[in-house]
């Protein structure tokens, strides 16, 4: 959604673009943590 956004541009990409990208990274990074964890609890 965010990248359709900031390739469309206008009003909504410049209220909510940084926003989208934020949540983007951050659901990234819990996604990595998962794994991480997933794979330490596989081992034990």
């Amino acid at each position: 959604m965010g990248l359709v956004s900031m390739v469309r541009g206008g009003d909504f990409n410049k209220k909510y673009g940084n926003r989208l990208m934020q949540a983007r990274i951050a659901t990234q990074a819990i996604t990595v943590l998962l794994l991480i964890l997933f794979y330490f609890v596989r081992e034990g």
